[in-house]
C-alpha cells in the first residue's frame, strides 16, 4: 500500500473492512526501505491500518527490512 496516497491507503483500508466475513484475518507486509516509487514508509501503512479499520490487532514483528501484522475481524 505504500504506492499509494494517505487518502486512497485510508480508502482501501475500509473497502478491504467491508468485504472482511466474520473471523477473517488480514495480514499486512511491507518493506521498511525507501523508493523514489514509494509514497510513504511501510510503518504509515500499518499506522493507516491499525488505526482507519476497527479490526483486532492479533501480532506483530519488526524484522531487519520489513514488518508483518496482523489482524481479526471480530
Amino acid at each position: 500500500m505504500y504506492y499509494f496516497s494517505t487518502r486512497e491507503a485510508t480508502e482501501m483500508s475500509a473497502n478491504i473492512h467491508k468485504h472482511m466475513l466474520p473471523g477473517a484475518e488480514l495480514v499486512a507486509v511491507h518493506w521498511l526501505g525507501h523508493s523514489r516509487d514509494h509514497q510513504m514508509h511501510g510503518d504509515q501503512v500499518h499506522n493507516i491500518l491499525a488505526t482507519s479499520v476497527q479490526l483486532q490487532w492479533m501480532k506483530g514483528a519488526r524484522h531487519e527490512g520489513f514488518r508483518i501484522d496482523s489482524w481479526k475481524q471480530t
